[in-house]
Order: C-alpha cells, then structure tokens, then sequence
C-alpha cells in the first residue's frame, strides 16, 4: 500500500532543504537584478493623429497606414528624415521601434529609442510621413470636390441667363393675340419652367457640396502632441524582480523535492 503523502511531509521536505530553496530564491534574484541594471533603457513617445476626410471619407483606414509602414519605401523615408544612412540593418532597426494602433478615425503613434530625444524625433518623423502622404490625398480630393463646385456654379449662372432670356422673351410676347405667338409663348413658358426646376436642383446641389466642403473635408492633423519623458518604459525592473522571485520558488521547491525523492530512492536500495 502506498504511504499517503500529507502537508506535513511538503513542510517537513521544505524545513529540511530549505537552504536550498533559499538559496535557489536568492539566486534567481540577484541574477534577475543585475540583468535589469545591465539592460539599455528605452524610452516611449506618443502622439495621436486624427485621420482626415474629403466627403466625409476617410483619407485612408488605420489599417492601411499600418500596413503601408511595413514596406521598405516608407521606411526608408523615416530614416532619411532622422539622417540616418538608408540601409537594411537601419531600416529593420526603425522599423521595431514604431508602434501604430487604430481606432475609428484616429491613430496612435508610439517610437521607442535609446534616449528621451531618440524616442520623440522617430515619433515625429513617422507622423511627418503620414500628414504629408495624407495630405496629397487630401489635395487631390479637395480639387475634385471644388472643380465639381465651380461646375454647378457655372451650371447656375447658365441656368440664370437662360431664365432671363425667356423671360424676356415672354414678356415681348405676352401682349400678343396671334394664335402662332401665343403657342410660341406657351413653349417659353415650359422652357422656363423646366429651367427654373434646373436652377433649384442645382442649388441644392450646389449647397450640400458646399457643406460636405466645410463640415465633411479635413486634412489630418495632430490632436494630442509627443510630450518626452525622462522616465523609461524599459526595463521593468520591478516586475523582472517580482517574476524572477516567483520563479526562484518554484525552481527551488521542486529541486528540493526532487533531491528528496533521489535521496528516499536511494535509501530503499
């Protein structure tokens, strides 16, 4: 029959080898320390950016722009604007240290670098790639929608000499008891009309383009600016310190028991 094993014998195991767990606990935490203070620290600027609209369309997804900063082009271009030499390994370096997350209509921009000032020159370099991208997207837009405004308005000055021609031309013939002319007032009549209808049409028109201009169309623009801290993201020595701790425990509780049950092993042989 086997013995049962009860929390007196873990407790007895644990008194018995405990300088081995101490040992192990200490250990893991020196050894976790001394790495800590030995790692480079890095520091973390954001910015936030809203995304522009032409139309009440976003210039681009969030997921487009992360997507665009995973090529060689673009990043290439970060590099060029910190003077940096455009190279592979540099390019892959930048390229790990930009963060960009999205939500609806915004972007995070996150750059990490060695120093405070490292850290806030990428972050701004990143968001100077993306207004300047952003903002040729929104010039073209911009063009599009003021040459189809320049259009209605031509259409409605058009419109407003034809409405007065017929008009004219009515009033020339309004007096008139010929039969002919009554019946070629009579189409005057529709003309204006149907250009009276025209010119309303093309006033609503003209006014929601006007409105999508001023209340639907915005270039992108920073809403909450990169503040530098001197305070580094990493490494996190604290919580490197606590898990190393953590660790050495488990580590040493199950050395001690399995030098118990080598040691017991032993004995029964």
């Amino acid at each position: 029959m086997e013995e049962e094993v009860d929390l007196r014998d873990y407790l007895n195991v644990i008194k018995k080898r405990w300088k081995i767990i101490l040992g192990v606990f200490l250990s893991s935490i020196v050894i976790s320390v001394i790495v800590s203070f030995s790692l480079p620290k890095v520091y973390e600027v954001k910015l936030m950016l809203r995304i522009g609209k032409v139309k009440d369309e976003f210039l681009e997804t969030g997921n487009t722009v992360i997507k665009v900063f995973e090529s060689r082009s673009v990043l290439s271009d970060v590099v060029k604007r910190l003077n940096l030499p455009v190279t592979e390994e540099e390019i892959e370096r930048i390229s790990g240290k930009i963060y960009i997350s999205e939500s609806v209509g915004t972007l995070e921009i996150k750059g990490r670098g060695k120093t405070p000032q490292e850290a806030m020159n990428l972050v701004n370099a990143v968001a100077d790639v993306i207004l300047e991208r952003h903002q040729q997207f929104f010039n073209k837009g911009q063009e599009i929608l003021e040459g189809y405004i320049l259009r209605i308005e031509k259409q409605l000055v058009k419109i407003e000499e034809d409405i007065v021609k017929l008009r004219k031309k009515i009033k020339q013939n309004e007096l008139t008891t010929s039969e002919a002319k009554a019946y070629i007032v009579h189409g005057y009549l529709d003309s204006l009309q149907r250009s009276l209808d025209r010119y309303n049409i093309s006033k609503v028109e003209l006014s929601e383009k006007q409105m999508e201009e001023s209340y639907s169309t915005m270039p992108t623009c920073i809403i909450v600016p990169p503040m530098m801290s001197n305070i580094p993201i990493l490494p996190r020595k604290k919580i490197n310190v606590l898990i190393a701790a953590f660790v050495g425990l488990i580590v040493g509780l199950g050395l001690a028991g399995f030098l118990e049950y080598f040691e017991q092993s032993e004995n029964k042989n």
